[in-house]
């Protein structure tokens, strides 16, 4: 028997640890999504509006963002970090003098969308979730007024890259796919290091030893085998939160996705192979894989929107692979057209730091296991 083979035996005859990490995703993905689609009419994050051009339009402006935020009396001497810091409030807007005649200016032009990002000063903590949600009303409204267009219509907005994504799932769709790095960050490792824990088994060792495989061939069968098993778990997780619950259609946006849940899958690999090299039993297994994936998730804001953290704990989650992961998710699914090539090869590129550092790790703790023997 070769241990591909025997990589899929260990698995079958261990199921359960196949079968639960992809049980939990599917059933809290879906727990999930009902829970912040129900309730997210009655998210109204705390808010500054200044209003420096009191106008018609900025009036009228207040009063859409008023819909979906409660907005707070600004006094002018409050510290706008602190604020942020100790989550009195999550945006700072201004609108400044001139906005209308901007405006004005600009509809003139032969441009469909007028750009916000230059003519509004928001301000908030990296990543707010409430910074999507209230520039993405910002832009609907300005950009119906711009196109003589009703406000639920959102055919004039022509994303450069997350065309697919509708604005009333929005939070639903970042929270899912927030937890389907927690969903491979959990599996994978189960799953990769229910083998190589079994493997060590002298029982097992001692039945293959006579095998016809060189050392060469057993290595290559087996990282084959982890890197199909990995691919598939992240494919099926993919297809069922992209597809099956927000239908998204296969794409840049879709594929964009996949290679960042594939990348948690990887370094979730590289831990999954620590485990197998060092647990002797299932229930340590179990433990550690949950804690430390819990572990991960919650630091790097997965689970916990980071414009709540403490300031020295978004320090913290800033040296965390999640937070890398979840800076990219809300850039691609929040429908901002400001995601940039530059944001892209960054979240991905300090993702593969930490997977080569795991995977040193991986290599340090097999040459200790070998000089050991």
């Amino acid at each position: 028997m070769s241990y591909f083979k025997l990589f899929f035996e260990v698995l079958k005859a261990h199921k359960i640890n196949v079968i639960l990490p992809l049980s939990i995703v599917i059933i809290f993905s879906v727990v999930m999504v009902n829970s912040i689609t129900n309730s997210v009419s009655e998210y109204n994050p705390d808010i500054y509006v200044v209003d420096n051009d009191n106008t018609e339009l900025s009036k009228s402006l207040i009063e859409e963002i008023d819909k979906y935020a409660n907005i707070k009396e600004y006094h002018g001497n409050e510290d706008i970090e602190e604020e942020f810091m100790k989550s009195f409030i999550m945006l700072y807007i201004e609108i400044p003098a001139g906005f209308e005649d901007n405006f004005n200016e600009y509809k003139n032009t032969e441009t469909s969308r007028f750009k916000s990002n230059n003519k509004i000063i928001i301000k908030s903590i990296e990543n707010s979730k409430a910074r999507i949600l209230i520039k993405e009303k910002i832009d609907n409204f300005l950009n119906s007024k711009l196109n003589n267009t009703k406000l639920e219509n959102n055919d004039f907005l022509k994303l450069e890259i997350s065309s697919a994504i509708n604005t009333d799932d929005t939070s639903a769709k970042i929270s899912a796919i927030n937890f389907a790095a927690y969903g491979v960050l959990y599996g994978i490792p189960s799953v990769i290091g229910t083998f190589f824990m079994k493997i060590r088994k002298k029982n097992i060792k001692d039945r293959y030893s006579c095998a016809p495989v060189s050392n060469k061939q057993y290595l290559l069968q087996v990282i084959i085998a982890s890197i199909f098993v990995t691919v598939i778990f992240s494919l099926i997780v993919s297809i069922f939160i992209m597809n099956v619950l927000f239908s998204m259609p296969f794409g840049t946006v879709w594929l964009l996705n996949f290679a960042n849940i594939l990348l948690m899958a990887i370094l979730g690999l590289g831990l999954g192979l620590i485990y197998g090299m060092i647990l002797n039993n299932m229930e340590a297994l179990t433990g550690m894989s949950t804690g430390i994936s819990l572990a991960l998730a919650f630091l790097g804001g997965l689970f916990v929107p980071i414009e709540i953290f403490s300031d020295s704990m978004r320090k913290i989650a800033v040296f965390t692979p999640a937070y890398w992961y979840e800076t990219l998710n809300n850039a691609l699914n929040s429908g901002s057209n400001n995601i940039t090539t530059n944001t892209i090869l960054t979240s991905y590129g300090m993702e593969c730091v930490f997977i080569i550092i795991v995977f040193i790790l991986v290599a340090i703790v097999n040459r200790k296991k070998q000089q050991a023997k």
